[in-house]
């Protein structure tokens, strides 16, 4: 039995930041056709209207097709991804720690053993993963999605434009408004 394409809602609206990527408003029933393999954290989808591009996994529940009636459920045991930005340049001191600029995008994997103030993170760019001090991230959805109030004034919703520039140097500013 072919399942076909798996359905996903979006939690957030989109604006595509590249021509490959798609946009779409948050409630938007969008078609997951596979995981994006070039790009870890993005998904190949396909909008009700036809429109295919790469949307941000962190922006889309994933709906059940085989039990639409117990959404409430499905949204209670899925564990909510901890990605957080980095705010301070990284690099490497030895083989285990992961390098990164600012503005990257890390999904915590799980904390590190003996090392308190790191953890284990996978960089969402290069799929790498390696101990990241937490001094220099901030994190994105401290609670999860289902701490968050069902109003209009929900968090402001994780940003994927990461993808479309990469710091490549240090700057270091040298007034007030750079």
């Amino acid at each position: 039995s072919h399942q076909g394409p798996r359905q996903g809602r979006a939690l957030y609206p989109y604006q595509a930041q590249n021509h490959d990527e798609l946009s779409f408003e948050e409630g938007e029933v969008i078609n997951i056709l596979k995981e994006a393999a070039e790009a870890p954290g993005w998904l190949h989808g396909r909008s009700a209207l036809g429109q295919m591009g790469l949307v941000p996994s962190t922006h889309i529940e994933i709906l059940d097709n085989t039990k639409s009636q117990s959404k409430s459920r499905a949204l209670t045991t899925a564990q909510p991804e901890r990605m957080c930005r980095a705010v301070h340049a990284y690099a490497q001191e030895s083989p285990d720690e992961l390098s990164f600029s600012v503005g990257h995008r890390i999904k915590h994997v799980r904390p590190a053993p003996d090392d308190d103030g790191w953890f284990i993170g996978r960089h969402m760019l290069t799929g790498e993963e390696g101990l990241v001090p937490e001094t220099h991230v901030e994190w994105e959805n401290m609670a999860g999605p289902s701490a968050l109030p069902i109003t209009g004034q929900q968090a402001s919703p994780p940003q994927a434009g990461a993808r479309t520039a990469t710091g490549i140097h240090a700057y270091q500013a040298e007034s007030p408004d750079e």
